[in-house]
């Protein structure tokens, strides 16, 4: 018969190793949430399974090339892109580019309606400064916010 302490510790495994995966795959830009609710880490998985195999943009290299297609001939330079979940009641707060004429990002908040988005992080051209210049929507490809015109997509993604 299995010991106290083995059905604890499997127990405990069980419960845990979708949140440490979940971290693993989620970029820093990841809120908090994961760790101090563990059962986050199973809806991750559950939307990465569901969504994943119909999804445009599943990858971290597919997610960047939309972005710079999206971006080409601005003065936008994605990066990077950081996979992030979104629980209902988190708020997604990044360093962004709120207009066409700041240079420097500020730190404010990107309202999105999506539980799993790639996050994309760029600088603009003569820049150094980096901030996130879109948020693409994992299962359907969309730009959900783009720093061009920022409260123009993010009205469309409150309808």
């Amino acid at each position: 018969m299995l010991s106290r302490a083995l059905i604890i510790t499997l127990v405990a495994l069980i419960t845990l190793a979708p949140t440490f995966l979940a971290l693993a795959v989620t970029g820093p830009a990841q809120p908090a949430g994961l760790m101090t609710h563990p059962w986050r880490g199973w809806q991750l998985l559950a939307t990465v399974v569901r969504d994943a195999p119909s999804s445009p943009t599943a990858s971290p290299g597919s997610a960047l090339a939309a972005a710079r297609a999206e971006f080409e001939g601005s003065d936008l330079r994605p990066r990077r892109a950081e996979l992030v979940y979104l629980a209902s009641t988190d708020r997604f707060t990044a360093e962004r580019f709120d207009t066409n004429t700041t240079d420097d990002p500020s730190r404010s908040a990107i309202d999105i309606d999506a539980p799993l988005v790639w996050v994309i992080t760029g600088t603009r051209r003569n820049s150094r400064a980096t901030g996130v210049v879109g948020v693409i929507n994992y299962a359907s490809g969309d730009v959900m916010y783009d720093a061009r015109t920022p409260q123009r997509r993010q009205e469309n993604n409150e309808r």
